[in-house]
């Protein structure tokens, strides 16, 4: 594909930048930097779907368009296997996660992994809330936390006979609850 295509560009959104403006939103803002990327410039864009995104050239969408135009087939091969190389690099810095074989997608294994070893820099808060389920302790991550107190990310215990919480970090004496508030000695704040 790379050799035959007159020019391609590949471009991508930021973790966060999906977590800011929703991923519809950061896909278009991929496809805006992939048609400004270009090396000759598009006069026309194909998109694969039903909805349009602001590109500076005209287009039109194609609903299930990878099967049915070689243009957008061919993009979005190019797009699998980037991600696919992407997925194989961060494996070999975060082992534990497995992305080589999952590939970053909400599989079971992917999802008992971030369970198990709490979340990394590359996690998406917004995917992880579908994942661990309450908020996820302001701005920082999950992962932060677990490098302040060096514990693993597991846990159950109970609030004085109330209803169970489920502990994200317990220990050295501090606690980082689900819900989010952290205990040192005392009380929750």
């Amino acid at each position: 594909i790379k050799e035959k295509a007159l020019a391609y560009c590949i471009a991508s959104a930021s973790e966060k930048e999906i977590d800011k403006l929703n991923i519809l939103n950061a896909t278009y803002l991929a496809m805006a930097r992939a048609v400004e990327g270009l090396p000759v410039k598009a006069d026309y864009a194909l998109i694969d779907g039903n909805r349009m995104p602001r590109l500076p050239i005209p287009g039109e969408t194609i609903v299930k368009g990878d099967g049915l135009s070689m243009s957008i087939a061919c993009a979005s091969i190019l797009a699998k296997v980037t991600r696919d190389h992407v997925m194989m690099e961060w494996d070999q810095r975060y082992p534990q996660y497995q992305f080589a074989k999952h590939k970053g997608y909400g599989t079971k294994l992917h999802m008992d992994l971030i369970r198990r070893y709490g979340p990394c820099e590359l996690h998406r808060q917004s995917f992880l809330k579908k994942i661990l389920g309450s908020r996820l302790f302001g701005e920082k991550r999950l992962s932060h936390f677990r490098e302040e107190l060096s514990l693993p990310l597991r846990g159950n215990g109970h609030n004085r006979g109330r209803r169970p919480i489920h502990y994200i970090c317990r220990g050295k004496n501090q606690e980082i609850r689900r819900d989010g508030r952290r205990r040192r000695g005392g009380g929750y704040g």
